[in-house]
């Protein structure tokens, strides 16, 4: 909130602008949010729909503040250079988190509430946790094949992409799985039909045919015990 402030005051002073309604992401964000309050307005529950819950949050009045900050990054961050600096931070808070994770798995004294079945790492929640790594973990990957990063950065990335997988499977979180592996397919598909390099292309076709394969066997022998146990 202090930073709104101060980032309302460069705009009335004219040193930055607001972006342009005319961006159909940012006209995409304000419909969801008019949505939203509206459904906060009439819902059963207007209070816990505002202000959401203390475990999870997810009220009209935590959306502000996300769409604010977002707005605040969007107009202060312009050049490529200071986004991508933006970017390699939050893959740095990425990995540290998903090491949180696997610290309490093991039980290590670096990190509180170990000793439990599901990963929560730094956030509390199991489900929080995995759905945050699900954006290290795919802007890791796409930073590892970019044509100008370095060898000691696409280590970096490779241990950020590392990680938020651990983590995720870590949490146990179903939903957060399904998303990961939906998002490979959907990479994999476009990947297969859009790639230039005929190697990438065959690449990107031969693992599809792969995930199509193990998802098949799975999905046939979904009353099996060996697949039920699996979390």
């Amino acid at each position: 909130e202090i930073i709104g402030v101060i980032w309302l005051g460069l705009i009335f002073r004219g040193k930055i602008k607001m972006p342009s309604l005319k961006n159909p992401l940012v006209l995409s964000v304000i419909v969801f949010l008019l949505v939203m309050a509206a459904s906060a307005i009439f819902g059963e529950q207007w209070y816990r729909s505002f202000w959401g819950t203390m475990e999870r949050g997810g009220g009209l009045f935590s959306y502000l503040h996300y769409f604010v900050f977002w707005l605040i990054l969007i107009t202060v961050f312009k050049q490529d250079k200071e986004q991508q600096k933006l970017l390699n931070v939050f893959l740095f808070v990425g990995l540290a988190v998903g090491l949180a994770a696997v610290a309490q798995k093991l039980n290590l004294p670096v990190i509180y509430e170990t000793g439990i079945s599901r990963a929560t790492g730094s956030t509390g929640n199991a489900a929080h946790l995995a759905s945050f790594l699900i954006f290290p973990l795919f802007l890791s990957a796409v930073k590892i094949l970019s044509a100008n990063a370095t060898f000691a950065k696409r280590l970096f990335y490779a241990a950020c992409v590392l990680f938020s997988a651990v983590g995720i499977l870590l949490s146990q979180t179903r939903g957060a799985a399904i998303g990961v592996g939906a998002g490979i397919v959907i990479f994999l598909i476009l990947s297969a039909l859009k790639e230039q390099n005929k190697k990438a292309r065959r690449l990107s076709l031969i693992f599809l045919i792969a995930v199509t394969l193990v998802g098949g066997v799975l999905f046939l022998n979904r009353e099996s015990a060996w697949v039920k146990k699996q979390p």
